[in-house]
C-alpha cells in the first residue's frame, strides 16, 4: 500500500489484522502485522511517544507469542 497510498493507509489494515476476533489473518500474518506497526507509525510521521508506545506494546506481544512457544 505504501507505493500506492500514503503510509497512513496501511495503519486501518495492520489495525483490523490485529483484532482478536479477525479469522482472515494466520497468525504469521498477525505476527508481521504486530512487527510491522511501529514502523508504519514512525513512517507516517507520529509523534515519538506514540511510536514508542506502539513499539513497547508490540514488542510485549512477540514475546508473549514467544514465550508460549517455548
Amino acid at each position: 500500500m505504501p507505493w500506492t497510498r500514503h503510509v497512513r493507509a496501511g495503519r486501518d489494515l495492520i489495525r483490523r489484522a490485529l483484532m482478536p476476533r479477525t479469522k482472515w489473518v494466520t497468525l504469521p500474518g498477525r505476527l508481521i502485522a504486530v512487527a510491522s506497526f511501529s514502523v508504519i507509525f514512525f513512517a507516517s510521521g507520529e509523534q515519538l511517544v506514540e511510536v514508542q508506545r506502539e513499539a513497547e506494546d508490540s514488542l510485549a506481544f512477540l514475546r508473549r507469542y514467544a514465550s508460549a512457544c517455548h
